[in-house]
């Protein structure tokens, strides 16, 4: 449940996200953030990042312009 802040630039082409609204940890943040709509392609912005316990399993979904994957 804990929350950190990160300053990160929106990259929709950065590598593969698992998930949606919720995401693996190895899940690149700038692909993820543009994904769940809190930055766009290229945007500099603060995102915040709260730790959960992990679903099983994370769903795929279309987004921003970026698809994930399914994991679990």
């Amino acid at each position: 449940g804990e929350t950190f802040l990160f300053e990160v630039t929106g990259k929709a082409r950065a590598g593969t996200v698992w998930g949606t609204e919720l995401y693996t940890y190895d899940s690149p943040l700038a692909v993820a953030a543009v994904h769940a709509g809190a930055l766009k392609d290229g945007e500099t912005g603060v995102v915040a990042v709260t730790i959960h316990q992990s679903p099983h399993p994370h769903h795929a979904s279309t987004a921003n312009g970026v698809t994930s994957n399914s994991w679990g």
